[in-house]
């Protein structure tokens, strides 16, 4: 149970980003060293990439920023089951991602906001404290700062869910997270064609889906997330066309941005 807990931990700062956005604040280095140590604790167990690492795998091929590419900020107050929030939140906290790692500072604080309304509708808003949202406005076009900030909060928000009986809610986050994530790289390779480092990023999804699905069924018996199994199966169906961990080829990843689109469709 332990080691879920951990898992899960890393999984819901994961599946916002926060947790690998960036690193050190200005304002409290003791804290920020802290923090540094405790996300290095966190990533050696934890099995899964961040959305981070999707973005920026983009990023270094050279795919530049697609401003509509994201959830519409409009979306958010059309959530109103815990399901559309939790997934919500993971999508959001995914296009957070997509934006700090191009330095888009604008569309790094409307995602922010985002997150934040959500957490509120979820009952989990006490982690953004007045002084929390003070220092990210402070540090918003610093991603250094932004990681260590954003994620002790939202290591916090971890241990809410999970000493409340939410550990449901942190695996919806999670798979809201890998659903934007996986989307946007697809759609970028659409645009961008038959970029090696892009078709390799997305490859290596396969082995993420199945540690996901893996950690989900833990949780199986919430309606919600047998619903999310069953969509992210279809995502799995297409990636066990390959064999072992072999490269997709186009057709493969056209067919993958294909289903991913429909599945996040219905999400947002």
């Amino acid at each position: 149970m332990k080691m879920i807990q951990k898992v899960g931990a890393m999984a819901l700062v994961a599946a916002l980003f926060l947790a690998s956005c960036a690193g050190g604040s200005n304002e409290s280095a003791e804290q920020d060293t802290t923090t540094m140590v405790k996300a290095q604790k966190y990533s050696v167990e934890y099995p899964l990439p961040t959305p981070f690492e999707i973005t920026r795998m983009l990023d270094e091929a050279g795919a530049s920023y697609i401003f509509d590419m994201s959830n519409s900020s409009e979306n958010v107050g059309k959530y109103l089951t815990e399901k559309e929030q939790a997934v919500n939140l993971g999508i959001y906290g995914a296009d957070l991602s997509y934006a700090a790692t191009y330095n888009r500072t604008q569309e790094t604080q409307i995602f922010m906001n985002c997150s934040r309304q959500l957490t509120e509708s979820l009952g989990i808003a006490g982690v953004f404290e007045e002084s929390i949202i003070k220092r990210i406005e402070s540090n918003i076009e610093n991603k250094d700062s932004l990681h260590l900030i954003i994620s002790d909060t939202f290591y916090g928000t971890f241990d809410y869910l999970n000493n409340n009986s939410k550990g449901a809610i942190s695996v919806m986050v999670l798979a809201g997270g890998y659903i934007e994530g996986i989307y946007i790289a697809t759609q970028i390779y659409l645009i961008a064609g038959d970029t090696k480092n892009i078709i390799d990023g997305i490859s290596a999804q396969k082995a993420v889906t199945e540690q996901l699905l893996s950690l989900m069924q833990t949780y199986s018996d919430n309606s919600s997330v047998a619903e999310l199994i069953a969509e992210l199966t279809k995502i799995k169906v297409v990636f066990d066309k390959t064999a072992g961990n072999a490269q997709l080829n186009d057709a493969q990843v056209k067919e993958l941005a294909k289903v991913v689109e429909s599945v996040r469709s219905k999400l947002i």
